[in-house]
């Protein structure tokens, strides 16, 4: 599967959006969870809308970009959406990188954690962080991170990593995450057995789609 990695340096893992446990779509509001920090002026991140989560068919699966157009009409009012795929995949994403790309390491961006008290000399943008990792140099750093905030490295509920989101961004000086996105490569297992990698939803192969405006790129896109 393709992945995203996301961990910060100064607290646990969040997410910008919510998604659904609904099995096909889901627009309802978040259920408030409570905590000791209350700030009238983050009230509406109790209100945060679910995006949609759709469940196609083996059918509606074979076409992703005809499935993308599908969809678009109220996918594209959230801004993200989930797309559980009918296929399961051979491996996990853990797996298909220490069997298919022994040595790999990546060098995640820095995104500074602050919407306030910005100078004139400062720039709003991700830098490159000093080091590189790799998946489970990655893991260890996040968890640990995690338990010395939280005492634990589990999941916590994402309305409050949603809270402790937006507070960081609206107080923060110097806070900054870690962010591994656009890491050239992929996840996808190479078996010929594997028939999520073999499909066309394959994020190195839809780019080059013949329907697919991604075509018209020269470089590679990165896709994790």
């Amino acid at each position: 599967m393709p992945m995203k990695l996301k961990q910060k340096t100064d607290f646990s893992s969040f997410s910008g959006h919510k998604q659904s446990r609904k099995s096909r779509k889901s627009t309802k509001h978040l259920k408030a969870f409570h905590v000791d920090r209350t700030n009238d002026d983050l009230e509406w991140t109790n209100q945060i809308t679910e995006c949609p989560v759709y469940h196609p068919s083996v059918e509606e699966f074979e076409d992703p970009l005809r499935y993308f157009q599908q969809i678009a009409p109220e996918a594209s009012k959230y801004g993200i959406c989930k797309i559980v795929p009918p296929l399961i995949p051979m491996a996990p994403t853990g797996v298909v990188i220490k069997k298919e790309k022994p040595g790999f390491r990546f060098t995640p961006k820095v995104q500074p954690l602050r919407f306030s008290r910005w100078t004139l000399n400062d720039k709003n943008s991700f830098l490159i962080s000093s080091k590189s990792y790799t998946l489970r140099d990655f893991e260890v750093m996040a968890n640990r991170v995690s338990a010395n905030k939280y005492c634990l490295s589990g999941c916590l509920p994402s309305a409050y990593m949603e809270r402790e989101f937006w507070l960081e961004m609206t107080r923060g000086k110097k806070g900054t995450v870690e962010y591994g996105v656009n890491v050239d490569g992929s996840a996808f297992s190479s078996s010929s057995d594997d028939h999520l990698a073999n499909s066309k939803w394959n994020l190195k192969k839809l780019p080059r789609l013949p329907r697919s405006a991604l075509r018209f790129f020269e470089n590679d896109i990165p896709v994790m």
